[in-house]
């Protein structure tokens, strides 16, 4: 009888054992890897509605991506401090328009830059799996851009050519971010990640003579992460 009741003792006590021990240990640092498919486009500002309402009617988006290194400082269990350098390709392209008697058009904006992301995290659950809320600031470095113009005949061929480049955007582009994510805890030091996150441009990307543009994009963030120590 007292082996039995030591048993059901022990057995009770392992949920709350277990619920101490879970979760990434803090304080610690945790290295990762990351990428994210991009859903990217551009807004603009209604300074002249007339032509900002063309420039909408006409802009799609585009596919890119988001990737790098990052650093995940697990502050406490509620609190982590997330900092990473990425490489990320963004931009637009207008819809299909007839081109003539030959097809259609389009034309492509693309947009390479150097994110450094600064964004903290704040768990509403810690566990095995951890459910944050995540927020921060992105200042996007301009790396390079091209444009192109692509041309789908009516027999079914499709045909490219490089546009020229107008004015560069600015060097400098600042953007916030927001979201939330999932950490499924794979060992003490190994985690996984998967975040859903929206990024806009706070400052403008280019002036125009009706408009500014905005960068915004909706990505879906995987990356792993390791700690050392």
């Amino acid at each position: 009888m007292k082996k039995l009741i030591l048993i059901l003792l022990l057995l009770t006590s392992y949920p709350v054992l277990a619920q101490k021990t879970a979760g990434q240990k803090a304080p610690a640092i945790y290295f990762g890897l990351s990428f994210s498919p991009d859903y990217s486009n551009v807004i603009t500002d209604k300074f002249y509605p007339p032509l900002t309402n063309r420039y909408d009617s006409i802009i799609a988006p585009i596919f890119g991506y988001t990737t790098g290194a990052n650093m995940n400082y697990q502050i406490s269990r509620r609190l982590a401090l997330d900092v990473g350098f990425h490489i990320s390709h963004r931009g637009y392209q207008t819809d299909l328009v007839p081109f003539l008697d030959m097809g259609h058009t389009r034309a492509h904006a693309d947009f390479t830059y150097l994110d450094i992301h600064v964004k903290a995290n704040y768990y509403l659950l810690n566990s095995s799996f951890s459910l944050y809320l995540t927020a921060g600031l992105i200042p996007s470095i301009f790396y390079k851009n091209s444009y192109y113009e692509e041309l789908q005949g009516y027999s079914g061929n499709v045909q490219t050519r490089d546009l020229d480049n107008p004015e560069p955007p600015d060097k400098i582009n600042l953007m916030m971010l927001a979201g939330f994510g999932l950490d499924y805890l794979v060992s003490e030091r190994l985690f996984i990640r998967v975040k859903p996150i929206y990024r806009r441009s706070l400052t403008k990307i280019r002036d125009d003579d009706s408009s500014d543009f905005y960068f915004w994009s909706l990505g879906a963030n995987v990356g792993v992460y390791y700690n050392f120590k």
